[in-house]
């Protein structure tokens, strides 16, 4: 999205929850409330690993290609 500096996602926690906003609104809204298990690759883990998969309704990931996952 054009309002989230993706180089400050992971050092700035109100970055990483408004781009956690943007997918859970703009993206899976059509399955809110439900249960998801995260899959990406490449770029979009890093991504996806920034605050979606601690999300209460995450039962699980599984990511492809992506350097430096966190613990």
């Amino acid at each position: 999205p054009y309002d989230v500096s993706f180089e400050r996602i992971a050092s700035d926690s109100a970055v990483a929850q408004q781009w956690e906003q943007h997918v859970l609104d703009e993206l899976c809204s059509q399955w809110q409330g439900h249960k998801y298990y995260l899959m990406a690759f490449s770029g979009g883990a890093a991504l996806a690993l920034n605050g979606l998969h601690r999300h209460p309704n995450c039962v699980g990931a599984a990511m492809f290609g992506a350097d430096d996952f966190p613990t």
